[in-house]
């Protein structure tokens, strides 16, 4: 009996199916080509995709699947999917999330915040919160806020920015305003 080609009922939604895949054996790289000419090496698998409606942003140029497509981007509706069908180093599938994330139109909620630092915004119905939490042991982070507040737990104003000490955290209180017009 034969199994239907992966993944399924995903298959509109990724514009492309997987009919087979390729784990790399211990050690075992290989490369990946973006549309821009960058080159890198991934491992752990490979997926072999055949894109039907979604264009290939970067395609396998060794291994078993050597000329086929490693990542697919795919309209759909309002937004896109990716589908990345193999493992790529931290570095480049970084780049390859917040580019997606980028053209979608979604801004960071501070532009210059470490890597370390994590930032959510809430709001009720007079006044916005911004949470920042310094997740690391050793480093201090100076933050460049986007409008000055109030930080609830120090009890001062923060003027333009906020300094965090090592696994410190702020609430800032500030104006309400719609972050998406900005």
């Amino acid at each position: 009996m034969r199994q239907p080609a992966y993944p399924g009922a995903f298959r509109t939604l990724i514009g492309g199916c997987i009919d087979e895949y390729w784990p790399a054996r211990d050690g075992e790289t290989f490369e990946v080509r973006f549309a821009d000419g960058t080159i890198v090496r991934a491992h752990w698998w490979q997926d072999s995709i055949h894109p039907e409606t979604a264009d290939v942003i970067a395609s396998y140029t060794s291994g078993h699947l050597s000329g086929r497509a490693a990542i697919l981007d795919h309209a759909v509706g309002d937004g896109r999917v990716l589908y990345i069908g193999t493992r790529l180093p931290a570095d480049p599938l970084r780049d390859t999330v917040l580019a997606a994330v980028a053209d979608a139109g979604v801004r960071p909620l501070v532009t210059e915040a470490p890597a370390f630092v994590e930032v959510a915004r809430r709001t009720s119905g007079e006044a916005a919160f911004l949470f920042l939490l310094n997740h690391s042991e050793t480093d201090t982070a100076h933050i460049p806020l986007p409008e000055e507040g109030f930080d609830l737990i120090s009890g001062k104003e923060t003027g333009g920015s906020i300094t965090l000490a090592p696994l410190d955290l702020a609430v800032v209180r500030t104006a309400l305003a719609d972050v998406r017009s900005s």
